[in-house]
C-alpha cells in the first residue's frame, strides 16, 4: 500500500505558499486614503520566469492581474506602456512601449523629442507669450528628472530594462 502522506504534505505546503502570495498581493492594494492614492499597479519583475506556471492560478483569484508580454487578450497578456509627462495638462507627454524602452531610446526621448519641445517653448517664450514660461519650466524639470533616471542614481534608480534587478536599492 502506497502512503499518500508525503503527497498531501507537499500539496498543503504549496497551498500555503499560494495563500501567502495572494495575501501579500491583496495587502499591496491596501492604502491609507488620507495620505496616498490607491496603487494602480503592482510591478512584480520575474526575469527568470520562475512564476510562469503559477500565473493562471493567481489570475483565477485576481482577475485584474495582467502579464507583460506579446499581446493576447484571452489570457490577459500584453505590452506595458509608460506615460512620461511633465506636470502640465498642456505640456510635454510621450507614451513609451516598454518592449522597446532602452537606454538609447530614453536618451533619444530626452535629447531629441523633449529637446525639440524645449526649444519650441523657449522660442515661444522669447516671442512674449506668457504661458510659454510655465511650459518651458515644466519641460526643463522633466528633462532633469529623466536625466537622473538615465544615470540611475538613487532615488531615481527605478527598474529599467538595461539595469539588472539586483542593482536597484
Amino acid at each position: 500500500m502506497v502512503s499518500m502522506k508525503p503527497q498531501l504534505q507537499f500539496q498543503n505546503r504549496m497551498n500555503s505558499i499560494l495563500d501567502k502570495v495572494l495575501q501579500t498581493l491583496k495587502q499591496e492594494e491596501q492604502h491609507n486614503s488620507s495620505i496616498m492614492v490607491k496603487p494602480e499597479v503592482i510591478l512584480w519583475p520575474d526575469p527568470d520566469r520562475q512564476w510562469t506556471a503559477v500565473i493562471p492560478i493567481l489570475q483565477a483569484t485576481l482577475p485584474q492581474m495582467l502579464v507583460y508580454g506579446p499581446y493576447d487578450h484571452a489570457i490577459k497578456l500584453g505590452p506595458s506602456f509608460w506615460n512620461i509627462r511633465d506636470d502640465r495638462h498642456d505640456g510635454f507627454s510621450a507614451l513609451l512601449n516598454y518592449h522597446i524602452f532602452t537606454k538609447e531610446n530614453l536618451s533619444k526621448l530626452i535629447y531629441t523629442y523633449l529637446g525639440d519641445w524645449i526649444r519650441m517653448c523657449d522660442a515661444t517664450r522669447k516671442s512674449g507669450e506668457s504661458v510659454a514660461d510655465n511650459l518651458y519650466s515644466a519641460a526643463i524639470k522633466l528633462k532633469e528628472k529623466l536625466k537622473l533616471i538615465l544615470q540611475g542614481e538613487a532615488p531615481y534608480d527605478i527598474f529599467v530594462r538595461w539595469k539588472p534587478i539586483g542593482s536597484i536599492k
